[in-house]
């Protein structure tokens, strides 16, 4: 029931590319403030981009910031039992599309696109 938060970093960095004290600050640091802030238990955790960090750098921070699931991303969907390995699905584009996606795309359908018929079945 409800809903649960997770963690993305403080800063959202390419993970892969930090040594294990900046992970862990990013990491720990990101988990620890939202768990203050919301009054709850965070453990669950998405990769900035869905790049891992080394195996030995996820296992000491799963045991530190008590995280049940870290989440990469391999564009496939895995069967994988183990949470600390579960892969999702790259939502995520490159900068450029990702603003255009997300500021331009809604402008443009809002202001000068008409509306679809079907938008208003129901309404009127």
């Amino acid at each position: 029931r409800g809903f649960h938060f997770g963690s993305h970093t403080k800063t959202h960095p390419k993970c892969n590319q930090l040594g294990y004290r900046d992970l862990e600050d990013e990491i720990v640091g990101s988990v620890s403030a939202i768990g203050e802030k919301t009054g709850t238990n965070i453990d669950l955790f998405s990769y900035p981009f869905g790049l891992r960090a080394p195996p030995d750098y996820e296992a000491k921070i799963i045991e530190k910031a008590g995280l049940k699931c870290m989440l990469g991303i391999r564009d496939t969907l895995s069967n994988c039992s183990d949470p600390a390995k579960w892969e999702r699905i790259n939502l995520e584009k490159d900068y450029a599309k990702s603003i255009s996606h997300f500021y331009l795309v809604p402008i443009r359908n809002r202001y000068l696109r008409p509306p679809r018929p079907e938008y208003f079945d129901g309404i009127i």
